[in-house]
């Protein structure tokens, strides 16, 4: 959310896109990685959601406001 904010008026909006859904999935399959941590599709679903629900806040507030 702070992302957004710091990039709202800027061009680098689409990359700043990219890159929460690029490191959600990064970080979800580092934990096939480190042995405590275990990979669950949810999470990574949660992610996406998470992502999703920024971008959408994101492109409604452009529209109406």
């Amino acid at each position: 959310f702070f992302g957004i904010l710091a990039y709202y008026k800027s061009s680098h909006i689409k990359f700043l896109f990219i890159y929460l859904i690029l490191i959600s999935i990064i970080l979800e399959l580092i934990h096939l990685i480190i042995p405590i941590r275990v990979f669950q599709l949810q999470d990574l679903f949660g992610n996406f959601i998470g992502v999703i629900l920024i971008i959408s806040i994101y492109f409604i507030k452009n529209e109406f406001f």
